[in-house]
């Protein structure tokens, strides 16, 4: 779980790109989850952009990289790093 904030685009018709800043706690263990505990979680730092194209004035749709940094020591084995690509549809209130 986490929180992103986007920087830029707004509501209306045309190409729009935004910048996306988060952070968020990240699953970094791949055993399965136990009944006595969550595995192991770590903090992490997530940036990307995207590009939204607005159809509708009010109504757009998107896609939107994002690379996923998660700093850890080297004896836990080292920075986990990935990158996401997404795409969706906004419906602007």
């Amino acid at each position: 779980y986490g929180v992103d904030v986007l920087l830029g685009g707004a509501s209306g018709l045309g190409l729009k790109t935004f910048l996306i800043g988060g952070v968020g706690y990240y699953r970094t263990s791949r055993d399965a989850p136990s009944p006595l505990g969550d595995p192991r979680t770590d903090l992490g730092w997530s940036g990307g952009m995207g590009v939204g194209i607005g159809l509708m004035s009010r109504f757009e749709v998107d896609v939107r990289g994002k690379f996923i940094l998660v700093p850890r020591p080297k004896e836990a084995g080292g920075t986990d790093k990935s990158f996401t690509v997404t795409g969706g549809a906004t419906l602007w209130f």
